[in-house]
């Protein structure tokens, strides 16, 4: 299977999970995990933790300052850690894994 095919079904699997578990912060945290695992699994890139950890830091990070500075500021409505959700730095580090190896599949 092409690692494009592989990075959309992830794609859906993590849209799906974060659709229905977004209210449920450890079982979604956890299942981020497992769905980065999986994907590595599968389709495996290198420096995959160091990926999904930068990119975890960065894409939080980011949208919290943009949350913060923003002209009409918002704030996420549960658990909370400066501005975002406890699964938020787990959500933007399985992007990084998604996006990683949907360009791996590209540049095939």
């Amino acid at each position: 299977m092409s690692k494009i095919v592989i990075a959309i079904g992830f794609v859906g699997l993590t849209i799906g999970a974060v659709s229905l578990w977004w209210q449920q912060t450890q079982l979604l945290t956890l299942l981020l995990i497992l769905l980065a695992i999986a994907k590595q699994h599968v389709a495996p890139i290198k420096k995959a933790t160091i990926w999904f950890v930068v990119v975890g830091v960065l894409g939080t990070v980011t949208e919290s300052l943009i949350m913060w500075l923003g002209g009409q500021p918002w704030m996420y409505v549960q658990e909370q850690v400066f501005n975002f959700p406890l699964w938020l730095p787990f959500l933007w580090g399985m992007v990084g894994l998604i996006v990683v190896t949907l360009r791996e599949g590209v540049s095939k």
